[in-house]
């Protein structure tokens, strides 16, 4: 197998979500979000390259302008850096309150072609943004990802036992050059009787990028159980998985795997960042 180019571009400082303020004088608001860029270098045999850098979202609102210029940053398998801004492009708006689609036409910006730009944006959440460069290189660009419209199903001996909506899953690369991840279960839980819910890291995870996506496998993985949303944590060996894989699609959007546990149950679990 061929080995994943690992760089980052920037240390991660956000933890799933953005950092915004109002620009004084005016109706626009500043959002700094940390993205995950997988960058795919189209008819080539090197693997996606992986990169994290923050890219700022400058937003307009105003009663005739809802609209955002995009300052965006990746690194491509040449090692070059590309970045842009987009000019304000409109802001439009989808079914779900504070989630809007974007795109925009042609640029050429400081030696590169930026083309077939588009994407979705949840002020409340996240955000998933793709486009090409110079016609070589489609580069898919993700807010750290969390999925809070995920389901998590507990099966034992062949039987459902247990289903729940209440979930929210999120993933987190640890380390570029040892090509970690870990996973985050927030709302965990077993059963009904579990309550309240915890919060779960399946850490130490192998991370690998494809043509498709990203890969996540562990095995043998104690996790360490948070009771609350806090900094204190503990290993739990009852929820020992001797085998975790996780995929998430292309644009980041969707996420699904399973947790073989140590007592002969299988947890599937499966997110979508906007719905």
């Amino acid at each position: 197998m061929k080995k994943t180019i690992f760089t980052s571009l920037c240390a991660i400082a956000l933890l799933l979500g953005m950092n915004s303020c109002l620009d004084s004088g005016d109706d626009t608001e500043t959002i700094i979000m940390t993205m995950y860029n997988r960058a795919l270098h189209i008819g080539s045999e090197t693997d996606p390259v992986f990169s994290a850098a923050n890219a700022q979202l400058n937003v307009r609102e105003s009663r005739n302008d809802h609209s955002v210029n995009i300052f965006m940053l990746a690194r491509l398998d040449n090692g070059q850096n590309v970045s842009f801004e987009t000019g304000y492009i409109p802001l439009v708006p989808t079914a779900k309150i504070g989630v809007y689609t974007v795109s925009c036409g042609t640029i050429q910006q400081n030696g590169h072609t930026i083309s077939s730009l588009s994407g979705t944006i949840d002020f409340n959440n996240a955000a998933e943004i793709h486009y090409m460069v110079d016609g070589q290189y489609q580069v898919f660009s993700t807010s750290m990802p969390y999925y809070r419209f995920s389901r998590m199903t507990v099966e034992s001996g062949g039987s459902t036992t247990f289903t729940t909506d209440k979930v929210a899953l999120a993933f987190e690369v640890i380390s570029t050059e040892t090509s970690k991840a870990v996973l985050h279960i927030y709302n965990f839980a077993l059963s009904t009787s579990e309550s309240p819910a915890y919060v779960v890291d399946y850490e130490d995870l192998d991370l690998t990028l494809t043509a498709t996506g990203y890969e996540m496998h562990g095995h043998d993985i104690t996790p360490r159980r948070f009771p609350d949303y806090g900094e204190n944590s503990t290993p739990d060996i009852t929820l020992k998985a001797t085998d975790v894989d996780v995929i998430v699609n292309a644009q980041g959007q969707v996420i699904s795997g399973t947790l073989v546990l140590d007592d002969n149950k299988t947890v599937f679990i499966s997110g979508n960042m906007f719905n």
